[in-house]
């Protein structure tokens, strides 16, 4: 009675699974494109804002990629604030700073007055204090913009006059490699339920890699407030302030960001851990329930596939469960990597749904018991 009574739910899980993935498919397909103009002529001050620590490797990459943008210089400067870097993060970025002055101005947080804490939050409070723009975009130092980036985030602010405008993050993927592939799925397939989670209202969502407010939104909610105690969420602490229905999620493949993925298991663990601690203390039904089914999904499926050598009919469930999956899994992924012109990291969708299955049961757990990680040579909570 208890192997018929666990069966089932095991299949009530697939099914449940699969038609999440199914309504997130459909709204993703329906959510509109973001159209621009022929002749888009910016009007809105922007300032860049990058919390950088001991980036010194990608920095200037990140900063050269905003400055050839499209978006008019009168209209937009580029902050960097060094978050107590122990390499050459700041010297680079102040030879930039001296070869495009008034375009880049270099912030250090241990020059803050009052004294500021280390951290990203902090960081980020510091540079948005001192910001001339009406609006506030940020980026990640590891990143690099796309040549209309601030121009479509502008558009999409003008347009809609929202408190938010989140925009999308994808990998850069090498030829062939099944390992960067796996993780550009799993991105993908983030960016998909973020677009579909703000359009329809279900929880708060977004990558500080590319979010943009007004200034004056971010004065109004308290900035960090209240969070200055984790060290990672900088973007949903601060999307979870605002009414939801004022958060746009910007759907246009030329407003991606992108960055690369982690080069090791050690280092996609670290930024997964870190993910997935920030999304376990998330107070809010809808998104908790979400993980959960995912999590006890692919945990079933991976104990029905390791138990099967001793019960057979277990591993029946898992070709099922997995059968639910990938089903569900490929169709969300091939209309995600179509828009986003990354069709060929779907050449890697097996080894990287059997890889996706272990991975999310193992951080999903460890992320509820693990509350302190270490982040770019600290350990934080």
């Amino acid at each position: 009675m208890l192997l018929f009574a666990y069966v089932l739910a095991c299949v009530v899980l697939a099914v449940g699974y699969a038609g999440l993935l199914w309504v997130v498919r459909r709204v993703w397909c329906a959510l509109p494109e973001q159209q621009v103009p022929a002749h888009l002529q910016p009007t809105v001050p922007i300032s860049v804002v990058v919390a950088a620590r001991n980036e010194a490797s990608c920095i200037e990459a990140c900063l050269r990629s905003v400055l050839a943008g499209d978006y008019p210089a009168a209209l937009r400067e580029v902050i960097v604030v060094d978050d107590y870097s122990e390499d050459d993060t700041a010297a680079r970025v102040a030879l930039l700073a001296a070869e495009a002055p008034g375009s880049v101005r270099l912030l250090r947080l241990c020059e803050a007055t009052p004294p500021a804490p280390p951290g990203k939050k902090s960081a980020l409070q510091w540079g948005i204090t001192h910001a001339r723009g009406e609006l506030i975009a940020t980026t990640d130092a590891d990143c690099t913009a796309p040549p209309r980036w601030l121009s479509l985030l502008a558009l999409a602010y003008t347009t809609h006059r929202p408190n938010a405008v989140v925009a999308p993050v994808v990998l850069d993927v090498r030829p062939r490699c099944w390992w960067d592939s796996f993780q550009a799925l799993d991105t993908a397939a983030t960016m998909a339920i973020t677009g579909v989670a703000l359009a329809r209202g279900w929880f708060a969502a977004g990558n500080g890699a590319n979010l943009c407010y007004p200034k004056a939104v971010f004065e109004a909610v308290g900035g960090y407030a209240g969070s200055e105690h984790r060290a990672s969420g900088d973007d949903m602490y601060l999307l979870a302030k605002m009414p939801l229905q004022q958060v746009l999620f910007l759907k246009n493949a030329a407003a991606a960001v992108r960055t690369r993925p982690c080069s090791d298991v050690r280092a996609f663990w670290a930024q997964r851990l870190r993910w997935g601690t920030k999304n376990a203390a998330w107070p809010n039904r809808r998104l908790q329930g979400t993980l959960a089914l995912v999590l006890v999904l692919h945990t079933t499926l991976l104990a029905n596939a390791l138990l099967a050598f001793w019960k057979p009919l277990l591993g029946v469930v898992a070709l099922f469960q997995l059968g639910a999956k990938a089903g569900a899994d490929h169709a969300l992924l091939r209309e995600v990597s179509r828009f986003f012109h990354q069709k060929n990291i779907l050449r890697h969708f097996w080894p990287s749904l059997l890889a996706h299955v272990v991975y999310v049961a193992i951080v999903g757990w460890a992320a509820l018991v693990v509350r302190r990680y270490t982040w770019k040579g600290r350990r934080c909570s």
